[in-house]
């Protein structure tokens, strides 16, 4: 993996391309993942990325960790985006510090030792009069893994998003998964 990831970075500088850097930071109250709490109270989350300048492809980094020092994630990804349709491979290794998995290893990419996982997701969203999300994402390495460690379980998500609301930079959306 970090042989893709450098070949990816060198690839992208030396290529001639325009590029667009991409930064958010938030503040929340809570962190759900697919549904599942990840860490509550104060949350803060951050996200570095960098896109071609048609804004198709990112390759970024996320992070996040509470006020209580209980929880900390740190992510890498990239993605593709082309109307709506979207792939993504999300890298995500939680370093929390009651961890029950290996979080010491950061580079560690053995399938039965390592902390991390590696998540494939695929997105379309209609266009028109009924804008429509579906997303499928299957963790195809890492963490999750059977009882015995000795095969990928390939946990899988599934979800579907519809706008219900929207007037001017508000917008409220209900979704299940």
């Amino acid at each position: 993996m970090k042989t893709i990831i450098l070949l990816l970075l060198t690839t992208a500088l030396s290529t001639q391309v325009q590029a667009q850097l991409h930064f958010s930071g938030n503040v929340q109250s809570s962190h759900l993942w697919r549904g599942i709490e990840v860490a509550n109270g104060l949350v803060f989350t951050t996200d570095i990325s960098l896109s071609d300048a048609k804004n198709h492809f990112h390759i970024g980094l996320w992070g996040g960790a509470n006020a209580q020092g209980t929880y900390k994630e740190f992510n890498n990804y990239v993605s593709y985006t082309y109307r709506g349709f979207s792939l993504a491979l999300w890298d995500t290794y939680n370093f929390s510090p009651n961890a029950t998995y290996n979080n010491k290893e950061f580079f560690n990419y053995k399938a039965c030792e390592t902390g991390r996982f590696l998540d494939a997701i695929a997105c379309y969203r209609f266009e028109g009069r009924f804008p429509l999300l579906i997303s499928w994402s299957t963790v195809i390495f890492g963490r999750d893994r059977n009882a015995d460690n000795s095969a990928n379980k390939y946990s899988t998500f599934c979800y579907a998003e519809y706008p219900v609301y929207q007037k001017g930079e508000w917008r409220a959306d209900v979704g299940i998964g």
